[in-house]
């Protein structure tokens, strides 16, 4: 990844996770920023292009929800 010392860097936001399908062509990344326009001047500096951005509200692992469920007596 060429520029992978700028996401590193990240001025304007912390990348967090990427995955990638080669094949396709399909990358997701996840980014923390205070705001939308603070990830979206990060992606222009990088020229990283991008089609949508969505802020998540919420994240679980399977070891989170396992222990979630055995505290609800679910499994």
């Amino acid at each position: 990844m060429e520029n992978a010392s700028g996401v590193y860097a990240g001025e304007h936001a912390r990348f967090v996770q990427a995955y990638v399908n080669l094949g396709s062509g399909f990358i997701l990344t996840i980014y923390e920023a205070e705001t939308a326009e603070a990830l979206e001047e990060q992606f222009e500096e990088l020229g990283l292009p991008f089609e949508e951005m969505h802020e998540v509200q919420f994240s679980q692992s399977f070891a989170e929800m396992e222990g979630m469920l055995k505290q609800m007596g679910k499994i």
